[in-house]
């Protein structure tokens, strides 16, 4: 395992820590108050979405999601030469940025007072989707690599 891979999976499990497994309860309403942490030793719901929700405080999520966008984009990167895992990343990409989109306007809300309580937390999902595609990526790398490297003898040589 190269030391790119260490980091994009290392980038992976730190967005499903900070997005799921750690968070941080806060309000930015009359500046920062923070309402303490929770963490969960695993991660479920997988999905967890609500429109509205009796609880007024804010996540610390968004920090989990922007680890998922840093390895979608790295792995983007990586994988630019092959049609296929360049749409499954891309597709990544939109899921993540759209969750840290949400997020984002969650925070914006709350600081201008209107803040109702919605949620998307998808950290789990974004990890179990972001491993396959990862594992996928390494699989079709490696496999390229061995392939090349073996010599090209024809069935009646043999």
């Amino acid at each position: 395992m190269t030391t790119k891979q260490k980091i994009l999976l290392g980038l992976l499990i730190l967005g499903l820590v900070f997005s799921s497994l750690v968070r941080l309860q806060f309000n930015l309403s009359d500046g920062f108050v923070s309402h303490g942490v929770s963490i969960k030793f695993i991660p479920l719901p997988l999905f967890d979405y609500a429109g509205q929700s009796g609880d007024l405080s804010l996540t610390s999520t968004i920090f989990g999601y922007l680890f998922f966008l840093l390895a979608g984009v790295l792995l983007f990167l990586k994988t630019r030469k092959n049609k296929l895992q360049r749409r499954l990343w891309l597709g990544f990409l939109f899921i993540t940025l759209y969750a840290t989109y949400f997020e984002w306007t969650s925070l914006m809300q709350d600081i201008n007072l209107t803040y109702a309580g919605q949620h998307l937390r998808m950290g789990p999902v974004l990890f179990l989707l972001g491993l396959v595609l990862y594992i996928r990526s390494y699989r079709t790398h490696r496999g390229k690599r061995e392939t090349s490297s073996a010599p090209l003898v024809s069935p009646t040589e043999s």
